[in-house]
């Protein structure tokens, strides 16, 4: 019998090799949402859009735009190589851990030996299609996953982007902000980018380099601990460049989120209600955490049809304004929004204080991935002055790393100075970094001295 221990590499190695597992025991592998292993699909693809070198080269300056030649960032090379983009299913787990069918992107250079394989964690969205599988160019084109190919195909790399469980063709919900749940879909999008490239006839180098931005910074590091705990058989974890993400979700990122939030552009004005909303939506679904004991009722009766995947990130952020407004979201004396007036006072207070009894605040520490002791070199990058994921979830990770006693030779961090940035316009630069970073290691990247 198969126990449930390696209840998730039987799933797997089956799956991807299109192995009929009758007759064979699977105990703790069924229920939960998960699908029937013995119906579970093998890896399948689709070709979804083509690059010459010449063409990959105007969209790597045209999706980064002025970030590419930025002083701060550096100039990327042009290609050397066309690529083709793909649309991938593949086996892999849910967040109980059993069977389960997701998507993602798998991206390959069209010739010559590739440098190895990128996995790129994504940031933030909330439309069930608003993920990499979607495509990159078009009108449907997922911008974050285009930036992503724009700095790492172009270079030599491929580059697997999963969807998560709760995007493209999952129906579960997205368990966001939940980084181990999120790290084995990049894990199973890997081992299954080197099976499409092995049926290709593409030869990918057995290493393996790990990148992500916002939440996907998050799933990145993640996704870290998971390829150090567990190494994927015949492949060398040898980087990873984790950006911008709320490592610190119980300490950094909540103070920054119940703090005073300052009136900002409008694309982003409106994003912290967003991230807690989704919180919300995810604490609900995986921990019985009911909307009506976060927030007051307007807010909290969105909750479930606003981050189910059905609407889009604008319209849920569009959407947002008049029940925050009516929940008594409205700028204070000096300018300033605070998340605290739309909860109860009970949610308002656990999170303030904190209260380590409080269920969403307990779950926030569960998810903490900010204090471990990498040994593959890791470079953090993050806006200094981000007013959406702060700053100080990097400087936790690095006080924190320093005192396992990770050196300068395994992580080095670099915080990025541009009062005209936001979070969201910081992607283009932090991806070139990474980029440099996978191409020449520290020596090729600013890194900064610790913090104080």
């Amino acid at each position: 019998m198969i126990r449930a221990s390696s209840c998730r590499a039987a799933i797997v190695s089956a799956a991807f090799l299109g192995i009929s597992l009758f007759g064979v025991s699977l105990s703790g592998c069924g229920g939960d949402g998960g699908e029937n292993l013995l119906t579970l699909d093998p890896v399948k693809f689709t070709a979804l859009q083509t690059f010459t070198a010449d063409d990959l080269t105007a969209f790597m300056k045209t999706t980064l735009g002025a970030a590419q030649g930025d002083p701060r960032f550096g100039t990327l090379p042009d290609a050397t190589d066309g690529a083709t983009y793909y649309k991938v299913t593949y086996p892999s787990v849910n967040f109980s851990g059993n069977p389960v069918t997701l998507s993602g992107a798998v991206a390959f250079p069209a010739t010559g030996s590739v440098k190895g394989l990128v996995i790129y964690m994504h940031g933030t969205s909330l439309g069930q299609n608003e993920c990499p599988s979607a495509g990159i160019t078009g009108p449907n084109a997922y911008h974050e996953g285009a930036t992503a190919i724009a700095a790492f195909v172009s270079g030599g790399y491929a580059v697997a982007l999963p969807d998560y469980i709760g995007q493209g063709v999952s129906n579960q919900a997205h368990p966001y902000v939940m980084a181990s749940k999120n790290a084995t879909s990049g894990r199973d999008l890997a081992t299954a980018a080197y099976q499409m490239a092995s049926e290709l006839g593409v030869t990918i180098a057995p290493k393996l380099f790990v990148t992500g931005y916002s939440e996907g910074g998050q799933n990145a590091m993640g996704l870290c601990q998971l390829l150090e705990s567990e190494p994927i058989e015949g492949l060398t974890f040898t980087a990873s460049a984790p950006m911008s993400g709320p490592y610190d979700l119980s300490g950094a990122q909540r103070l920054m989120l119940m703090g005073p939030v300052p009136t900002q552009p409008d694309a982003i004005q409106f994003a912290p209600l967003m991230l807690v909303g989704d919180i919300a939506y995810a604490a609900n679904a995986y921990y019985s955490i009911p909307p009506s004991t976060l927030f007051k009722k307007n807010i909290a009766s969105k909750i479930p049809t606003f981050f189910d995947g059905s609407k889009t990130t604008k319209s849920v952020l569009e959407s947002l304004l008049l029940p925050a407004t009516l929940d008594g979201y409205l700028k204070d004396s000096s300018g300033n929004y605070h998340l605290a007036s739309i909860m109860v006072p009970a949610a308002a207070q656990g999170l303030n204080q904190p209260n380590p009894a409080f269920p969403l605040y307990k779950m926030l520490q569960e998810y903490d991935t900010y204090d471990w002791k990498p040994t593959v070199p890791m470079y953090l990058t993050a806006l200094t002055t981000d007013t959406l994921v702060s700053f100080g979830n990097t400087e936790s990770a690095v006080t924190a790393m320093r005192a396992r006693g990770v050196t300068d030779t395994t992580m080095g961090h670099h915080g990025i100075v541009g009062p005209e940035l936001n979070h969201l316009s910081n992607i283009s630069g932090s991806v070139i970094l990474a980029r440099r970073f996978f191409d020449g290691g520290f020596d090729a990247v600013p890194t900064d001295a610790d913090p104080g």
